[in-house]
C-alpha cells in the first residue's frame, strides 16, 4: 500500500515537473520588495503585486515615460502562456485631457508564439542581466552621456518563489554610446520582444 502511494506521488511530481518550462540559471534577490518603490503595479494598474501572483513564471516589463506608464506581463501557469498589456487611454477635449482610463489587452498562446518569445528572452539573458547601475560602474572612466528626458524600463520576474527586479533607462542610446557593454543590446532586444507581442 505504501509503495503504491509512493509511486502515485512520484508519478504526479514527475508529470508536473515535465510541464514546467526550464528557465536555466537565474539571478534572484534575497531582499526583494514585492512593491516597486518607483511605481507600485497594484496602485497604477489595478493588479496584484508580483509576490501575490499565482503564476509559476511571470515576467513584467514596465515602461515609464514622464508620468505615463504601461505594463506588459508574460506568464506561464497550468501549461498555458498568456500575455497581458495594461496601458492608459486618454479622453481629450481640444488639447486638454479630461479623463484617463486603464485599458487591458490579452493574448493567449494559440500557435506557440509566446513560448518561442520566452525562449528568445532566455537567450538574451533576461534572468541574468545586472541592473544598469552595475553596468554604468564599468564605464566610469569612459566619456559620460547624460539623457535628461527618456524612458525607464523596469523588468520584474518570478520563477516559483524566486523574485528579482532591475531597471534600465534609455538602453538603446547607451548601446550606441557603449558598444562594448553587451547588456544594453540585450535589454533592448528583451524590450522589443515583449513589445512586439502586441
Amino acid at each position: 500500500m505504501k509503495l503504491a502511494l509512493l509511486i502515485i506521488i512520484l508519478f504526479s511530481f514527475i508529470s508536473q515537473a515535465q510541464s514546467l518550462h526550464v528557465t536555466g540559471e537565474i539571478k534572484v534577490d534575497s531582499t526583494f520588495s514585492c512593491i516597486d518603490p518607483i511605481q507600485p503595479d497594484s496602485l497604477e494598474f489595478g493588479i496584484n503585486e508580483i509576490c501575490h501572483s499565482g503564476n509559476y513564471i511571470e515576467i513584467r516589463l514596465k515602461t515609464s515615460i514622464l508620468a505615463t506608464s504601461e505594463l506588459i506581463i508574460l506568464s506561464f501557469n497550468n501549461n498555458e502562456w498568456i500575455a497581458e498589456k495594461y496601458y492608459p487611454e486618454y479622453k481629450t477635449k481640444g488639447r486638454k485631457v479630461i479623463s484617463t482610463s486603464m485599458m487591458k489587452m490579452v493574448k493567449n498562446d494559440s500557435a506557440g508564439l509566446l513560448m518561442s518569445i520566452f525562449d528568445s528572452l532566455k537567450s538574451k539573458h533576461l534572468f541574468l542581466l545586472p541592473d544598469q547601475r552595475t553596468v554604468t560602474k564599468r564605464t566610469i572612466n569612459e566619456s559620460v552621456i547624460i539623457v535628461s528626458d527618456g524612458v525607464l524600463y523596469t523588468i520584474t520576474y518570478k520563477v516559483g518563489n524566486l523574485y528579482r527586479r532591475y531597471h534600465y533607462g534609455n538602453p538603446e542610446i547607451f548601446a550606441k554610446h557603449y558598444p562594448k557593454e553587451p547588456e544594453y543590446k540585450q535589454v533592448t532586444a528583451i524590450i522589443q520582444l515583449l513589445d512586439n507581442i502586441f
